[in-house]
């Protein structure tokens, strides 16, 4: 499906772990390539706000009429703080993408989600994000859990866009914490 290219989009990732168990997210809404503006929020590591905060981070912007699709860096935030991305594309009534690099192990996943506070409601959440799907962005490989869009427009998204917003999302909030950024998107 052919996506305007001038599409908003807003590209969200967390920071590594700062002090106090809080990690800043990073929202960076781009248009065409270009860089509209950049929002901030903080969630709990591992916690249960991160759908809340990603949601109010967009309404409470000027942005929040604009962006017709959000992209973040997997469905959690903050180590395994799970992003109900159901919930957040019906609030926000746009498409919600959770892209990663690699097809995520989810039973070391749910293990991991098992020995933290609330860690049913977030294997429920989880679960309700569906299994990842492969989709080719810039001729290379990569997986994504969607709501709010079907395979097709996801596509159409990543085509127009690429992971452009999450990767400046990313250098963002790393640059931010720990005054430099680093890692691969």
């Amino acid at each position: 499906m052919r996506i305007d290219r001038n599409i908003r989009v807003l590209g969200i990732d967390d920071s590594p772990k700062g002090s106090g168990g809080k990690v800043l997210v990073a929202g960076v809404v781009c248009r065409g390539g270009i860089i509209e503006g950049v929002l901030s929020t903080h969630t709990s590591f591992d916690g249960d706000d991160g759908t809340r905060k990603t949601i109010a981070m967009l309404e409470r912007s000027r942005f929040a009429e604009q962006v017709k699709a959000v992209m973040l860096n997997s469905v959690m935030l903050g180590g395994l703080n799970v992003v109900d991305i159901g919930k957040v594309s019906e609030r926000l009534g746009v498409p919600v993408i959770a892209a990663t690099r690699r097809l995520p192990r989810m039973e070391k996943v749910k293990k991991a989600i098992s020995h933290v506070k609330n860690g049913r409601s977030k294997l429920r959440r989880l679960a309700a994000a569906g299994e990842s799907a492969a989709f080719d962005v810039n001729g290379t490989t990569r997986f994504a859990q969607f709501a709010g869009a079907s395979k097709e427009e996801v596509q159409g998204i990543f085509d127009a866009v690429g992971l452009e917003p999450v990767r400046l999302a990313h250098i963002i909030a790393s640059g931010i914490v720990t005054g430099e950024s680093k890692g691969r998107l």
